[in-house]
């Protein structure tokens, strides 16, 4: 083993490296101990230290092999044998494999889904839940419809030839057997898969039991921030994509200072320095270019809003299924034949609340904010102060132009009533950031026709990118520039008009999964597949910040072996 080579240096050089523990009083016993976990652990940690790209193949490596511990597996780069590979796509636990479409044909109208008692029943996890202790366990379900999003797509994927992309439902039991039998052959659809496509939370865990497979990852955290806790490190090769709805853009922001996991907190200037309650945190390792050019913005959110059903879905999103089959020119202009001139009938609330989408000139609101600002962990990473910035923003301008009507609320309040009364019904909606740089309402604003107002909107990239300078109206952090940006749209019917849009059709456009988004992951899966990967077939390893200099870069292969035994001799954690 190579750590024998250095083992003399290793120990001498404790002396200089592990105060303020002493090692000078390592028994030969406790020294024989710490050779057997060094070279069980560190070997695991350091992982290869040569990649199979820049040494010299042993005979017959061309089509794949196993040498010194390293799996070597080269990549496909001829479409037709790529699309060959077995691509397995893991949904949560209460996601089915297959989907009832005859039903959600029957359930997708909001009426009849709130009418229909077997609609409750239907691809909607929470709706199996009634207690309140479940109520606040389910809130975070409508992640499954991240990875569920790529069932949809199943059908458009095998008329691309991808003849073998299969879905599997996560199974606790099938899991639990796996990992504690022999072969893991109980699991047979993923045990045969090339590729493994499925959440970093699965991933955690599939990453024990099948650690000689490929990964595809999906991110369901709720920020463009690229997650910290992946179990692995994102340069290990087995990892062949990372796959966002939205990412921080350029993707090298991730490697500056965070706080709580998270890159925008850190752009509130009241954030900036580490305080008592939080502190600056910095990614380790840093993402490399190797990496950042596995990072995909290929989940599109918008889903959730088409299919509402599906898992993972919400029930009152049906609400806004219209928005996607209806052209906003055509509906808008055609409004005065239907309901004749502003008038009586134009005020009734009933008949305004069925209206898909409202003219510029009958709606009420010109611009508007709705969110919470109060209480729990908000406060903490300052997003109620950011929220607060907006609402001082926008009283300031109803201060200045008394003639526009500015709305503002940060009551809670029913989901139809703050679509169909309140967003359907104003012209600019302003979206600050919450937990996370996006939010539903930057979806639901062009999906009910408003101009959607987004701070540092150019940091974001989404997927479509809907904070493209085309499609949302950026302004600066603490929303100083708020009038000058917004305002012409609300004096503007053209403009407006023209703006909302170019919005909705992006968004229409890529709801559909046999077109844009089936082209695109095509495309992402074959560039994947392409990637030669060198890795340890008994798994993966997570870097530890004390492998690190200052600057970032890791240490010297000897530093590090050094700084492992001595950790190791002073019972100090060894891994993150």
């Amino acid at each position: 083993m190579s750590w024998l080579l250095t083992l003399g240096f290793t120990i001498a050089y404790l002396a200089a490296i592990c105060f303020p523990v002493s090692c000078s009083n390592i028994t030969e016993t406790q020294d024989f101990e710490l050779r057997d976990k060094y070279e069980n652990i560190l070997e695991h940690l350091l992982g290869p230290t040569t990649p199979w790209g820049k040494t010299q193949l042993p005979d017959g490596c061309e089509l794949g092999c196993e040498t010194n511990n390293y799996l070597y597996v080269p990549g496909t780069k001829v479409i037709q044998e790529a699309k060959e590979a077995k691509i397995v796509v893991v949904l949560d636990s209460l996601c089915p494999v297959s989907y009832n479409h005859d039903q959600e044909t029957i359930c997708h109208d909001y009426k009849t889904y709130k009418k229909l008692h077997k609609c409750l029943n239907f691809g909607l996890p929470f709706s199996q839940f009634t207690t309140a202790e479940e109520q606040r366990e389910v809130k975070g379900y409508y992640k499954s419809a991240y990875t569920a999003m790529f069932r949809r797509v199943l059908p458009a994927m095998l008329k691309r030839g991808w003849k073998r992309y299969q879905v599997t439902t996560w199974n606790d039991y099938k899991f639990d057997a796996a990992l504690t039998a022999e072969s893991s052959s109980l699991w047979p659809e993923i045990d045969k898969a090339d590729v493994i496509l499925c959440s970093i939370q699965h991933f955690r865990k599939l990453i024990n039991v099948f650690p000689v497979k490929r990964f595809i990852l999906v991110t369901t955290n709720d920020a463009a921030t690229l997650s910290v806790s992946t179990r692995c490190d994102l340069d290990d090769e087995r990892i062949l994509a990372i796959l966002q709805h939205t990412s921080l853009s350029p993707l090298s922001e991730n490697n500056l200072p965070l706080k709580g996991d998270r890159r925008h907190f850190v752009w509130f200037s009241a954030n900036q320095t580490s305080g008592p309650l939080l502190a600056l945190e910095k990614r380790v390792p840093p993402l490399s270019q190797a990496v950042m050019s596995k990072v995909k913005q290929l989940v599109p959110q918008v889903l959730r809003w088409k299919y509402p059903l599906d898992c993972g879905g919400r029930g009152s999103f049906t609400i806004l299924q219209p928005a996607f089959e209806t052209d906003f020119v055509d509906y808008t202009a055609a409004f005065g034949h239907r309901l004749g001139p502003p008038g009586r009938n134009d005020q009734d609330r009933k008949v305004r609340t069925e209206q898909v989408f409202i003219p510029f000139d009958r709606r009420k609101y010109d611009i508007a904010y709705i969110g919470v600002t109060d209480g729990n962990h908000r406060g903490l990473f300052g997003v109620n102060e950011h929220r607060l910035m907006a609402i001082r923003a926008l009283m300031d301008l109803a201060r200045d132009r008394p003639d526009l009507n500015v709305y503002v609320s940060s009551a809670k309040m029913s989901y139809a009533h703050f679509i169909e009364v309140l967003l359907r019904d104003t012209k600019v909606f302003v979206s600050p950031f919450g937990l996370g740089e996006f939010s539903g309402k930057d979806y639901e604003a062009i999906l009910c026709g408003c101009v959607l107002v987004k701070p540092a909107a150019e940091r974001l990239r989404a997927y479509p990118n809907i904070y493209a300078d085309e499609y949302a109206v950026r302004v600066e952090i603490d929303f100083g520039d708020l009038a000058q940006r917004a305002v012409p749209y609300i004096d503007s019917a053209h403009r407006f008009a023209a703006r909302v849009a170019r919005s909705l059709r992006l968004l229409q456009e890529y709801a559909d999964p046999e077109r844009r988004w089936a082209d695109d992951l095509d495309a992402a899966l074959l560039e994947a597949l392409a990637r030669n990967a060198t890795y340890d077939p008994r798994g993966c390893h997570r870097s530890a910040a004390w492998m690190y200099a200052e600057d970032g870069r890791r240490l010297p292969a000897e530093r590090v072996r050094a700084a492992a035994a001595a950790r190791v001799a002073a019972g100090l954690p060894f891994q993150p």
